[in-house]
């Protein structure tokens, strides 16, 4: 009698202890699991925190304005705790001749390639996004191509 006692007592102790184990493995697995999806969803906002900063330096107007040779800077703080730092300047304009090229990417129409062409402004768009109070950030760099005098 006092031997089969003995011996459940130690198969309980042992199932408790493995089940304990097994409940910490879980919890640990389950809180890192966590941490990454966390640092997945700063990571994608800082992301589209900077594309949205892009979006908003390739606005007609600020195009306009970086032609004109003037750089445009744009900083906003969004509502989620990002801010968006933007910059926008030309690199360079090169004259564009019209070209059977340009024709099948849609920008000109048939029989114009012999005859016209235009010039074509390029524009850099750096944007970053960073988070204050978390370690997030994303920095994207865009070149912009504005096709001007082309049919």
């Amino acid at each position: 009698m006092r031997s089969s006692r003995g011996s459940a007592l130690v198969t309980f102790i042992v199932v408790g202890a493995f089940i304990l184990g097994l409940t910490t493995v879980t919890y640990f697995t389950v809180q890192r699991a966590l941490q990454v999806q966390g640092a997945v969803r700063r990571a994608v906002l800082a992301y589209e925190s900077a594309l949205g900063g892009l979006d908003v330096l390739f606005f007609r107007e600020n195009v306009r304005q970086v032609e004109r040779g003037d750089t445009v800077q744009i900083a906003r703080n969004l509502p989620h705790g990002y801010r968006v730092e933007a910059e926008a300047r030309r690199v360079f304009s090169v004259p564009v001749p019209g070209s059977s090229l340009l024709f099948a990417m849609g920008y000109e129409s048939i029989g114009a390639g012999a005859v016209r062409g235009g010039i074509a402004t390029y524009i850099l768009g750096l944007s970053q996004a960073r988070a204050s109070a978390i370690p997030a950030r994303s920095q994207l760099e865009a070149l912009y191509i504005q096709l001007l005098g082309l049919p």
